[in-house]
């Protein structure tokens, strides 16, 4: 009996969300999945933006006198969203089979890969994803962050003609992690009393406040204003926002803009006020499943995971998704179109979709250029496609969507990997010269070998904490991040200025965020049957297309009732094969 033909699933994008959908289907116990990946870039998008450093041939932390120059690379970059990355010779660019294996686990001596953005995550919100890593047989480890918090001073009204430097800011308390030392270090140059008044209000605060996200739930709906053509009107939306949940719990200013607002804006990478038009839904379900859970990361970065989600997959690089449609002849098949992003993809493929390497070169100028000219764009005819990138990509290339799409927001955020300790000099030094941050070891935990099964959680050798110094302009609402990497590096997330000396930056990277809103919320939440009928904005009330339909499917950290996190990636990637029948072994 001759088998049933295989379905070709088209997935658009090869982030965390894409990579974990084409790895369920492509390993569909009944084999009835033909799956390809269609990328933009020339390589994978999940790990494109981080950074690979050389070990340190030092003592971790070099002193903040350290000036060593690290010019940027100017010759022969390229950008992969924004990113800078070393590109791929011509030849690479093209149609070809994922064949990374478990090498891939290991660095080179050499090297260190730094993950961009940061890829914390915490016990408790991130269950699918401590899941998929420990079937993958990924190593992650358990570092105790500490926190130090200052303020900056502004010294002119644009924020991109600022200048600041450690000497304009101050750091008025240092937090660690699930409060793992206590009492907690007193800041340089703080006097004692001031400490001791500063850590009772924020004692009592913090726990006011957790007790609030435990005992008050957010209102389920409430009264917006919603903008239309003919002016405003109002509407119910689905949910409160942070903002009048925290007026409505009576939390003080002080204490949300200098703490809470800081420290939760480092993980949204936003400003204040964004964040605190999120969902209150959102906050309030965070701080209950991380309360008093540890923070991993994954040991030698994402590209671990990339490298299992991806081996075996048939990946297109370098096309650039335009139209993704299904077809009205009532076969349910989507047609996916895409414009080659390197002409060497058009020029070098065979006749079979793979790169042929004589194709190209076998033929007339003059053919190469007729080739060029008419395979500039191209379409294929699948059984199901899934989308798997940013609302506002969605927006552009699923028509269904492209009204509903503009009322998710996103931002753009940037990463710098440099060696400029002039900001962090007088505070980095302050915490390595105590010894509480230096007195534990940090515990790795991985399924990869048999001893780890039988003893998951296993001290490793490095630093203990991993110091996060987080500088609030309190006129503008930012807060930057600086991560001192143990690889005696900086990672500064969403800068607030251009004070990082420019001969001592070694990557930069930029990706787009999706933030989160009230009325985010309920397009999603429409999109997906999570929650009440969405409205459109004239305030009627609105069916509209339904993830599924017409054979299309989205994925990605923002398609959950959450916030914008790795985890709804691996949560929506679960949906679609719920939807498929496909079977999900860790969550047997």
């Amino acid at each position: 009996m001759k088998p049933p033909r295989r379905q070709r699933v088209a997935i658009v994008g090869s982030g965390m969300a894409g990579l974990v959908a084409g790895y369920l289907l492509a390993n569909d116990k009944e084999g009835r999945f033909e799956v390809e990946v269609l990328e933009m870039q020339d390589c994978l998008s999940l790990d494109s933006a981080s950074y690979t450093l050389p070990r340190p041939r030092q003592p971790p932390f070099p002193p903040p006198c350290c000036s060593d120059a690290v010019s940027v690379p100017t010759n022969g970059t390229g950008t992969a969203n924004g990113s800078t990355v070393k590109p791929k010779s011509a030849s690479t660019i093209k149609t070809q089979t994922q064949t990374q294996t478990a090498e891939t686990d290991e660095q080179d001596e050499g090297e260190e890969r730094v993950d961009l953005p940061m890829r914390a995550f915490a016990a408790g919100y991130y269950d699918n994803l401590r899941k998929l890593y420990t079937h993958l047989g990924v190593t992650f480890e358990e570092p105790r962050f500490v926190y130090s918090l200052s303020t900056l001073a502004s010294t002119g009204d644009s924020p991109t003609t600022k200048k600041r430097t450690q000497t304009d800011s101050q750091t008025y308390f240092i937090h660690s992690s699930n409060n793992h030392i206590l009492p907690p270090i007193r800041p340089q140059g703080l006097s004692l009393l001031r400490w001791v008044i500063e850590a009772a209000y924020l004692f009592f605060w913090y726990t006011y406040f957790t007790f609030a996200c435990f005992l008050i739930a957010p209102r389920r709906s409430e009264k917006s204003s919603i903008a239309t053509k003919c002016g405003l009107i109002t509407a119910r939306t689905q949910g409160e926002t942070l903002r009048s949940f925290l007026t409505r719990i009576h939390v003080p200013t002080y204490y949300t803009t200098r703490y809470f607002l800081p420290l939760m804006a480092s993980v949204t990478t936003c400003t204040h006020d964004e964040l605190l038009n999120f969902p209150a839904r959102d906050i309030v379900t965070y701080a209950r499943r991380t309360f008093r859970r540890p923070h991993y990361t994954v040991r030698g970065g994402v590209r671990q995971a990339e490298g299992k989600l991806s081996k075996g997959l048939k990946v297109k690089f370098g096309a650039k998704v335009t139209s993704v449609k299904t077809l009205e002849d009532g076969s349910g098949r989507v047609k996916v179109r895409w414009r080659w992003t390197h002409s060497s993809s058009a020029k070098g493929r065979s006749d079979d979709g793979r790169v042929g390497a004589d194709s190209a070169t076998s033929s007339s100028a003059t053919a190469i250029a007729e080739r060029e000219e008419h395979e500039e764009y191209e379409e294929e005819v699948y059984d199901k496609a899934i989308i798997a990138v940013t609302p506002d990509v969605v927006g552009s290339i699923f028509e269904p969507l492209a009204n509903e799409m503009a009322d998710i927001p996103t931002t753009s955020v940037q990463s710098v990997v440099h060696q400029d300790f002039a900001r962090i000099g007088a505070s980095s030094a302050h915490l390595r010269g105590d010894p509480r941050f230096q007195s534990r070891t940090i515990m790795a935990t991985s399924s990869s070998s048999s001893s780890s099964r039988s003893n998951p959680t296993l001290p490793v050798s490095g630093p203990v904490s991993a110091a996060i110094h987080m500088f609030t302009d309190l006129h503008t609402g930012r807060t930057e991040s600086v991560h001192e990497h143990r690889s005696s590096m900086l990672i500064t997330t969403y800068p607030i200025d251009n004070a990082i000396d420019e001969a001592k930056i070694l990557h930069r990277a930029k990706f787009t965020r999706v933030l989160r809103s009230a009325r985010s919320r309920e397009v999603v939440n429409g999109i997906f049957n999570l929650g009440l009928k969405s409205v459109n904005k004239e305030g009627e009330g609105e069916d509209g297309w339904k993830s599924g339909d017409g054979n299309v499917y989205l994925v990605g950290g923002w398609c959950w009732d959450g916030m914008v996190m790795l985890e709804g990636c691996i949560v929506s990637a679960i949906r679609v094969a719920d939807a498929l029948g496909v079977d999900v072994p860790w969550a047997r």
